[in-house]
């Protein structure tokens, strides 16, 4: 048996994570918002690492939002990289043999020429958002900790993940929302941000199957792609949710929800980690997005119900 401690547990990949672990046969602590001690304290964090004898570390907590992070870029950093700093030296100091495993992001690689699509983990990290210069910030500290410390940290890059129970502030979520709520309350118009740019989808059950794996057996001090390999149109995405919908709708271009840096093309290789650990995507898209859609169309059923 495994035991495994998730930080960040109560999050988006954080609910998919800790089951799947749990269905594996490991023994799970779970770091959530009302649950672990605040992520930038190193003294508290040690204080709740003490005596917990951890084979493995999931560091998913942090601020995961791309457009919070212009609005606070401060917060953004610290949560990210200082928390991250934070908990690598806690872990040193209580649980010296535990492995890492540090969830970082795509956003790291920033803009991409198309000539250098799809991205290799060898891709030089020029981010182009305050969350992914926090995230880069985070990657280097986990190379440092091993090549300095001997810390066994080994870095996930996240390409876009989906699936049911997703924030509406990431875009798969946010349009399937307003699709579901347009046909409880008979709208037509679903406002949307820019369609045209592409991104690697992958279903976060999908993704926390690597996570597990690259646990198992990911190289420390190496970066690994979390990766379907494919590039997907915003718009592509949109327009099945579209077709799926139960009602007559269409998109209407929101300026309020373009970001200031929008990255126009991004999808990555994911050779590296199939070739260290044999993990590939199995869910077919148009299912992640049915269920999402699903997903939000349960929620609003349940809000919209009367109460007694």
């Amino acid at each position: 048996m495994v035991k495994s401690l998730v930080t960040g547990s109560t999050g988006f990949i954080g609910t998919h994570l800790v089951p799947h672990l749990q269905s594996m046969g490991d023994e799970v602590v779970g770091w959530g918002h009302q649950t672990g001690p605040e992520i930038t304290d190193q003294t508290a964090m040690a204080a709740a690492l003490d005596g917990l004898e951890l084979d493995a570390v999931f560091h998913l907590a942090g601020q995961s939002n791309v457009h919070q992070s212009w609005q606070h870029p401060g917060p953004t950093f610290a949560t990210n990289a200082v928390g991250t700093l934070a908990l690598l030296a806690a872990l040193r100091s209580t649980n010296p043999t535990a492995r890492v495993l540090l969830m970082s992001s795509a956003e790291v690689y920033g803009k991409v020429a198309s000539t250098e699509l799809p991205i290799t983990e060898d891709h030089k990290l020029t981010p182009a958002s305050p969350y992914g210069a926090s995230k880069a910030a985070a990657e280097h500290l986990a190379v440092q900790a091993w090549h300095g410390c001997g810390q066994e940290v080994i870095t996930g890059r996240a390409f876009n993940h989906i699936g049911p129970g997703q924030a509406p502030s990431f875009v798969t979520s946010a349009i399937a929302e307003r699709i579901a709520r347009n046909e409880h309350d008979g709208h037509t118009e679903v406002p949307v941000g820019n369609l045209t740019a592409t991104r690697d989808f992958i279903d976060v059950r999908d993704a926390v199957v690597a996570h597990r794996q690259l646990m198992l057996r990911g190289q420390p001090g190496e970066a690994y792609n979390i990766c379907r390999g494919e590039e997907v149109a915003v718009a592509t995405l949109a327009d099945l949710m579209l077709r799926a919908s139960t009602t007559a709708q269409t998109f209407v271009t929101d300026p309020d929800r373009l970001r200031p840096s929008d990255v126009p093309r991004h999808f990555g290789s994911p050779v590296k980690i199939r070739q260290a650990t044999g993990w590939a995507a199995s869910t077919p898209f148009e299912d992640s997005v049915q269920d999402v859609l699903n997903d939000w169309r349960s929620k609003i059923a349940e809000e919209k119900r009367p109460q007694t």
